[in-house]
């Protein structure tokens, strides 16, 4: 028997592991909203949104700024569970220090604050 359906704020969901997430969760029934950064300037990237599910919601926004995650990502709303798959792009100290810590910690204190019950961390840390 599955659990029931959860409303999740799924972190870096653009990536391989992020956006395999975001696809199990939606096909689980979950509802899922996705935090991502914005296209870049000039519109080189592809939009964050392709190759996601049609169900899921696209939240554009900085990770690493509490400010950001609080506004542009939770919006004052009600989440069960935060899924968090955001990796420093480098593997770099100081970008794994910005990214796998500093910016998990503050969306782990800021779910604390917002009453979430669940935060969880799917890292690939010291991968490389």
């Amino acid at each position: 028997m599955s659990p029931a359906p959860r409303r999740i704020l799924l972190l870096g969901a653009t990536g391989t592991v992020g956006r395999a997430t975001a696809h199990a969760l939606v096909d689980c029934g979950h509802e899922v909203v996705c935090f991502v950064r914005p296209r870049h300037a000039g519109g080189r990237s592809p939009d964050a949104a392709t190759g996601m599910p049609d169900a899921v919601v696209v939240r554009y926004g900085d990770v690493t700024d509490p400010d950001s995650l609080a506004s542009d990502g939770f919006c004052g709303e009600r989440f069960d569970v935060i899924v968090s798959c955001i990796a420093s792009r480098t593997g770099a100290p100081g970008d794994a220090w910005a990214i796998d810590h500093d910016a998990n910690l503050n969306a782990l204190q800021l779910a604390e604050r917002a009453g979430v019950a669940h935060f969880v961390l799917l890292s690939a840390i010291c991968v490389q």
